[in-house]
């Protein structure tokens, strides 16, 4: 590392605090809106909210606490070269930053939990469940030693800002390569991890290669992981720190944002169907299998919906002489263009189930009619 700052007098005004203000209060709405989305819409549209949805709350939470820590910083010389942060900023800069990188660490491992909590809802197959065991056993071993790694980096903590106390420090270098390594390669196992199992799936081959899809779009996110661990490198070669951090804390947010977004992104689509169907598309009623019913629906006359293979199929039931029941179902493809709606897969502790809209017609003969009136007559 360089033994002191080059800067020349003339760049003392420059100031990257407000870049990075701009880019992480866009990136912190998307992830509100996101997070909020997919609470409202598992409430109000699927039903039911699990420990994914709970574990993606807590991420954004987090994700709050890491903006509003890197946003602080910048009106204690954050964005400013070294020169211009004023002794009395170095305290209130040091907490700032402490609190953004903490944060940062746990919304980043609250964010795969909840991605492998929903694996969970996946299959039953007992090697993948004990897979996405392990993996959340990894992902929460490293998110809490980074988090206290981060946190006892300096010992006593107010070395952060004043280096002449005595005391020790992890070294920075090595724990900041180390972190990001680890993490990437935690990412790409999540990543990967289902694909095969979503591939195993009884689902349209559309449906496969959609949700299969859907998990890879976390690969950009691996891609901005291995180009922060660039500009770590650029700011661990420069005393000039208050300058040279914004890079790595902008592309920080930028990735921690987005993977909240690609993990809430599913509801949106449920979202627009219910609320714009004009825009979108949608349907104005819905039947659900017994694990989604509403409790007040249960055990009326009820019939147990069953696999078709072709859209428009008939099936036609009696369970009472002289009824009969014509049930015709519309396949439902989760990311048919028309169809595309997370409410229409839906995922409990034995997998998914397939939704589909259903048409119910009940045709009663006159004998038939008779027999009932005189019952109820009788038995009043």
């Amino acid at each position: 590392m360089s033994s002191s700052p080059s800067v020349s007098p003339g760049t003392l005004t420059e100031d990257r605090g407000p870049s990075l203000v701009a880019v992480t209060s866009v990136f912190l709405t998307l992830t509100i809106l996101s997070a909020s989305i997919r609470i409202f819409t598992r409430l109000r549209v699927v039903g039911w909210i699990g420990a994914d949805d709970a574990l993606i709350l807590c991420a954004a939470a987090a994700a709050v606490a890491e903006a509003a820590g890197t946003i602080a910083a910048t009106r204690y010389g954050l964005g400013r070269h070294i020169e211009e942060q004023l002794p009395e900023w170095r305290r209130p800069y040091a907490i700032a930053d402490l609190v953004a990188s903490l944060s940062y660490s746990m919304s980043a491992m609250f964010v795969k939990l909840s991605l492998l909590a929903f694996y969970l809802r996946l299959s039953p197959n007992g090697m993948f469940r004990k897979l996405t065991y392990a993996m959340m056993v990894v992902s929460a071993s490293f998110g809490v030693s980074s988090v206290i790694a981060a946190g006892v980096q300096c010992v006593p903590v107010s070395m952060l800002w004043d280096s002449t106390q005595a005391g020790h420090c992890i070294d920075v270098n090595s724990f900041y390569f180390a972190n990001a390594g680890i993490h990437i390669f935690t990412e790409l196992l999540i990543y990967i991890l289902p694909i095969h199992t979503l591939w195993k799936l009884h689902l349209p081959l559309r449906q496969k290669l959609g949700l299969c899809g859907l998990m890879g779009v976390g690969a950009m996110l691996i891609v901005i992981s291995c180009y922060r661990i660039v500009t770590i490198r650029d700011l661990l070669a420069s005393n000039d720190t208050t300058w040279n951090t914004v890079a790595p804390l902008m592309w920080y947010t930028i990735e921690l944002n987005l993977a909240i977004f690609i993990a809430c992104g599913p509801a949106f689509l449920s979202f627009f169907r219910r609320y714009l169907p004009m825009v979108f598309g949608g349907q104005t009623s819905r039947s659900r299998s017994k694990a989604y019913q509403h409790k007040e629906y249960k055990n009326k006359n009820s019939y147990p919906l069953r696999s078709v293979s072709q859209n428009g199929q008939h099936r036609t039931l009696s369970k009472n002489p002289g009824v009969k029941t014509t049930i015709t179902s519309k396949d439902a493809t989760f990311f048919d263009i028309e169809n595309s709606s997370e409410e229409r897969i839906m995922v409990s502790n034995a997998g998914i189930q397939k939704q589909v809209d259903v048409w119910i017609e009940n045709e009663e003969n006159e004998a038939t009619k008779s027999k009932i009136g005189l019952g109820r007559e009788d038995f009043p």
